[in-house]
Formats: C-alpha cells, sequence, structure tokens
C-alpha cells in the first residue's frame, strides 16, 4: 500500500497542476475580456471629445491620436501611431514662438504647460 501512495504521488501532483493552470487560464481570460471592453469603452469616449488628445510613450512615439487631432493636424490616426511625435507635431514656445523639443514638454507635471506652449502641425508654419 505505501508504494501505490508513493507512485501516485506524481500523478496527483499532475492533476493538481493541471487544475491550477485551468483555473488560472480561466482566470486570465476573463480579465483580458474585461480590460477588452474598457479599452473599447475608453476609446469610444476619446472618439467623441472635442479636444485634441494625443499621447506618447518613453520614447516619444505616437500611442494616441484622436478623431480631434487628426482633423486639426490633417493627419490619420493609422499614418501617425508608431512614429516620432516630432515628426508630426511641433511645439513652440507661447512668447517666443520658437520650437521646443516634444521630449522637453511630454512628462512635464506642469498644470498650466498649455499656457506656455503652442501645438501645431510639424509641417505648418502657423497654428493656433
Amino acid at each position: 500500500m505505501a508504494a501505490q501512495n508513493v507512485l501516485s504521488t506524481p500523478a496527483i501532483a499532475a492533476e493538481n497542476a493541471s487544475k491550477l493552470l485551468h483555473t488560472v487560464a480561466k482566470e486570465l481570460y476573463t480579465k483580458n475580456l474585461d480590460l477588452n471592453k474598457e479599452r473599447s469603452r475608453l476609446g469610444e469616449i476619446l472618439a467623441q471629445v472635442a479636444e485634441v488628445i494625443f499621447a506618447v510613450d518613453q520614447d516619444y512615439k505616437i500611442t494616441l491620436f484622436n478623431p480631434a487631432a487628426e482633423q486639426i493636424f490633417g493627419k490619420k490616426s493609422t499614418d501617425v501611431i508608431g512614429k516620432k511625435a516630432n515628426q508630426h507635431i511641433k511645439i513652440l514656445d507661447y512668447e517666443s514662438k520658437e520650437p521646443i523639443k516634444v521630449e522637453n514638454y511630454v512628462f512635464t507635471k506642469d498644470k498650466n504647460i498649455l499656457e506656455k506652449v503652442i501645438v501645431k502641425p510639424s509641417e505648418e508654419e502657423t497654428f493656433y
């Protein structure tokens, strides 16, 4: 009888591991569905906002470009997402109108940043 318990222990462990893996996979699937629903809901909200919204990642590549940004900048999100922001967006100092590197302002914690800069399409001379 002791030999039988020793022989069945790996089988029991494998069965328990399989059950655990199934539970984790099911949980992951459910969480992924929830995440996709939330992402879709946020996408719908961004599509309805009248303000220009764009976002960049740590490499200053555009990751988000809403329909208002498409209209104002005259570019499709599919054409700019994944591209460097400096290729499509120019930021100017509000007072001097001199160009400023996107990376100087992207991750700022300055809550008044929009009062200090002008954002425009990179190939245009003026945009207000």
